[in-house]
């Protein structure tokens, strides 16, 4: 892992140990990171681009709610941008563990990892956010940032679904879009 990568789960993980909102959150973050190390180096790749993508989606829903008329929400919105894709996060662990089943590694197409993360993450993050009795906002944002009902969406949600929106746009993500922002489309890594 190179030292800019490195730095941003660190980062993560001491604003975390600050909120202080639950110990498991800690103890499943500390597990994580030291998972990372240990991992196959193409679901370390896709591991990586999602740290990335959740810092990048916390501090983002962070910022906007400072800078809007939410400053009430500006840590829940930091901790919800964070766990919004922890379901694909628990996806790739268990990717990874049916590669490795039998003993013998099989190898998963990238497009096939990312398409089973992009339709089954916001249900299963949901489901492991009730499991780990976190505050159900959290568990709401995980089902639906990706729901196109921007209306009835709480501001949470909103916040989220923005940061997340624009990280994808800046293709800090597993499946970026950085049509909007002046940049080539990367199709390789679109499900």
């Amino acid at each position: 892992m190179d030292a800019s990568s490195s730095r941003i789960p660190t980062a993560a993980t001491a604003y975390i140990a600050q909120c202080s909102i639950n110990a498991k959150i800690n103890l499943t973050f500390e597990e994580t990171l030291r998972h990372i190390v240990r991992q196959d180096p193409d679901v370390k790749s896709l591991t990586l681009r999602l740290w990335q993508h959740s810092v990048g989606c916390a501090i983002g829903a962070k910022w906007l709610a400072e800078h809007t008329n939410y400053r009430e929400y500006a840590r829940e919105a930091f901790m919800a941008g964070l766990l919004h894709d922890v379901g694909a996060l628990l996806l790739l662990r268990v990717l990874e563990s049916l590669r490795s089943t039998g003993g013998q590694e099989q190898r998963m197409p990238e497009s096939l990892i990312l398409e089973v993360i992009t339709a089954l993450h916001a249900e299963q993050g949901a489901r492991l956010i009730r499991h780990w009795a976190l505050p159900e906002t959290y568990a709401e944002v995980a089902a639906n940032h990706h729901s196109p009902d921007t209306h009835s969406a709480d501001p949470l949600t909103q916040l989220v679904r923005l940061a997340n929106q624009t990280c994808h746009k800046l293709g800090m993500s597993l499946t970026p879009d950085a049509s909007g922002c002046g940049l080539s489309r990367d199709t390789s890594r679109r499900p």
